[in-house]
């Protein structure tokens, strides 16, 4: 006796695939894709990317299980209407194709709905400019006529997207991410002489507040180092302010900015900091903040959406808005080091709860439970 046909799903990664692993919408479609590719996952995977050939990332798992997984390419249109050209090409292939379930990645959603229809959901926030195009107001008015069900990746997203665009909580599901496989325990860099954060300069990730508050950690600690990794959101507009910042900033000279860095390098930098402080004011999961997590580094972060959601009572919670109220936390931790190693406890316990295999094999039961409610209707 044989069992149940594999789930035959089509997953669009055109709008994601151009990103790098610093994204994490884009490690999020790779640890999606790549655990789908697994014969235990139950599924027929339909790839469709925006390059001739799978991204480096996800190739091999595709690449080797060509019974099971195919990928296709649909290379973006340019100019006037580009959107609608690439929306109408998705649902004439969906409408020509036989596919169980479709899960879009980004906001490519099909005029015309065949199949079921999930959708990823990661973050809401507040711009205007984007609101207004047509586009995204077309992306919107899709996500609450067109889609069976969209996945969320943390309950703030969900609360967020239910109550800005009115999605009904019945048509969401929580799916939380899972710490990639690429960030495997690594020795530490260093050990205890800098504290770490992201060098992010979009105005929500709030590095201002943790530039500010600098000052009077590095002066209770004269051999501490801040140190940010990265290079997200940098302009030349945004870094001409952020060093107008520094400028007149004490013990600046200590602030130490590294660029990207490998997945092994960071993972080292997590697991030797004193601190880990993650000063986003408003997050769709923060996967920064679970990989410092799983690797032991003491956390603070900010008191509020999806940081307070994964982070819990394992990291400790401050309105990171204040710059005073994370200078004085990170001054307490820093001479407190029983305190700081029993946190860094904690959260390697709690990270050790979100995996890659939780998270594929819960968006798998989305695609079945869609499934059957469509062979079900009239």
């Amino acid at each position: 006796m044989t069992g149940p046909r594999p789930l035959r799903v089509a997953v669009d990664l055109t709008q994601v695939d151009g990103q790098t692993l610093g994204s994490g919408q884009f490690r999020y479609a790779v640890d999606l894709v790549n655990g789908l590719c697994d014969a235990g996952a139950g599924v027929e995977l339909t790839v469709f990317g925006s390059s001739a050939q799978p991204a480096a990332e996800f190739r091999p798992a595709i690449l080797q299980s060509p019974g099971r997984c195919r990928y296709i390419e649909f290379a973006p249109y340019g100019g006037r209407g580009y959107y609608y050209r690439d929306v109408a090409r998705l649902t004439w292939w969906l409408a020509t194709h036989r596919i169980d379930v479709f899960h879009q990645l980004h906001t490519n959603i099909p005029a015309i709905k065949t199949c079921p229809l999930v959708v990823t959901a990661y973050h809401y926030h507040d711009d205007p400019a984007l609101f207004g195009t047509r586009p995204y107001r077309y992306y919107r008015w899709a996500l609450g006529r067109r889609a069976d069900l969209v996945v969320t990746i943390s309950d703030a997203t969900r609360d967020d997207f239910h109550r800005h665009f009115g999605v009904p909580l019945a048509r969401m599901r929580t799916v939380h991410l899972g710490l990639s496989t690429s960030f495997a325990s690594a020795p530490p860099a260093a050990t205890g002489r800098f504290l770490l954060s992201p060098y992010n300069l979009s105005g929500p990730k709030n590095l201002r507040s943790l530039i500010l508050a600098w000052p009077a950690i590095a002066a209770r600690h004269p051999g501490l180092e801040l140190i940010l990794y990265g290079h997200a959101h940098v302009t030349s507009a945004t870094e001409a302010a952020f060093e107008h910042l520094l400028s007149g900033l004490p013990h600046a000279g200590r602030v130490r900015r590294i660029g990207h860095v490998t997945d092994e390098t960071l993972a080292g930098l997590y697991a030797g900091c004193a601190l880990f402080i993650f000063p986003t004011t408003v997050e769709g999961f923060g996967y920064p903040l679970l990989e410092a997590m799983a690797h032991g580094a003491c956390c603070i972060t900010r008191d509020a959406s999806a940081m307070k959601e994964i982070g819990g009572d394992a990291v400790v919670l401050v309105e990171t808005l204040q710059p005073d109220a994370m200078a004085a936390a990170a001054i307490a931790l820093l001479e407190d080091p029983l305190r700081r190693a029993s946190f860094g406890e904690r959260a390697k316990d709690r990270a050790a709860q979100f995996t890659v295999p939780a998270m594929v094999r819960n968006t798998v039961d989305c695609y079945r439970s869609v499934a059957a409610r469509f062979r079900e209707s009239p």
